[in-house]
């Protein structure tokens, strides 16, 4: 799909700290089963993503719905539900550590 009239762009640059390469086994681990241990937070706990268009639900629904950790868990690569003033397409602000304290218990 598309509009074939546009010219692939940027929408923003690209951060010079954000070297993800071909391997990202230094990075947030993905395709990991979530579980509610003691060091995350229940899959019932209630969250809200997006700010200007925002969506709530459940960590299950919204963050992990096929029960594993994935990039989209909190990026929204269709900026349907980010942080307005995110350039990192993130479902929710990481101010603070907000984004990593919805999942992680501390």
């Amino acid at each position: 799909g598309g509009n074939p009239t546009v010219s692939n762009t940027l929408i923003g640059a690209v951060n010079t700290d954000a070297d993800f390469g071909t391997d990202l086994s230094d990075d947030h681990p993905i395709s990991i089963s979530y579980t509610a241990d003691t060091t995350m937070n229940p899959t019932t706990t209630a969250v809200t993503i997006g700010d200007t268009v925002s969506q709530t639900g459940t960590i299950g629904s919204l963050l992990v719905p096929g029960g594993t950790v994935e990039c989209s868990s909190c990026h929204d690569v269709h900026n349907t539900y980010a942080v307005s003033t995110s350039l990192k397409l993130l479902k929710i602000t990481n101010d603070n550590s907000a984004l990593c304290l919805t999942c992680h218990a501390k």
